[in-house]
């Protein structure tokens, strides 16, 4: 029916978190971080989740879209190209005066597993011109002075970065936070474990922003700084560069 048994919901549930958290604590001094007090982990979601895998309420056939898929059309969108050149031009000396006077921010999302690219950190690679996706994209929000610069890692890309930031001096022109950490389950709702035996990490997705950007502190200081608007983006997407206009 889908639907697990008391018995078995009893058994899965049993989650020894003084070992678990030994374990993940031991992965990420590995990766140059000191316990999962650094990184974010939620043992109350993740034991929600499980439930819901062992009782049947999350799956692949649950994370399948049901209903019509429609496309969205052009009055779903905002076309500023059929705006006049007096009201572009309008537009770009607002958004110029809002960041000279700090109004705006850019982040990147730099965090996932490094897992493509070689296996290795993608913000580190060299993208274009002998310059790194993350050098690019810092290039390009520079280009109107000093706005803050946000990077967003996660345990598998910290270290790597902070030694990137360090080697090219540019440790003192970024702030850098950290998404959460989560282990990964079975169908069954039990932990996955590696063939050696220690739990399996893994950063979630792109919807973990908000979350670990108030958590780090950074969103109440920016907000103190007096900045209001926040361009985010991934850091491989070198077309979603600061533009006044757009801002």
């Amino acid at each position: 029916s889908g639907v697990a048994s008391p018995a078995r919901l009893k058994r899965e549930m049993q989650f020894d978190w003084t070992e678990i958290l030994k374990d993940v604590d031991a992965q990420l001094d590995g990766v140059g971080l000191v316990a999962h007090e650094d990184v974010a982990l939620d043992p109350e979601l993740i034991e929600s989740h499980a439930r819901a895998i062992a009782a049947g309420r999350l799956s692949k056939s649950t994370s399948v879209v049901s209903g019509p898929i429609r496309l969205a059309g052009r009055e779903h969108v905002e076309n500023l190209e059929s705006a006049s050149a007096r009201e572009r031009s309008e537009l770009e000396a607002l958004g110029r005066e809002a960041i000279a006077r700090g109004r705006v921010a850019v982040a990147v999302l730099n965090g996932g597993m490094a897992t493509r690219f070689g296996g290795d950190v993608k913000g580190i690679i060299e993208a274009v011109g002998g310059r790194s996706f993350l050098e690019v994209k810092l290039a390009q929000a520079q280009r109107f002075g000093r706005v803050p610069f946000l990077i967003m890692n996660s345990f598998a890309t910290h270290a790597r970065t902070l030694q990137f930031l360090a080697g090219h001096q540019l440790g003192d022109v970024a702030e850098v936070f950290l998404q959460s950490v989560s282990l990964r389950l079975t169908p069954r709702g039990d932990v996955f474990r590696e063939a050696s035996g220690r739990v399996s990490l893994y950063a979630p997705g792109h919807g973990d922003f908000p979350g670990s950007l108030r958590r780090s502190g950074l969103l109440e200081r920016l907000a103190e700084r007096g900045v209001e608007t926040l361009l985010l983006s991934n850091i491989d997407n070198l077309g979603a560069e600061l533009d006044p206009l757009l801002i």
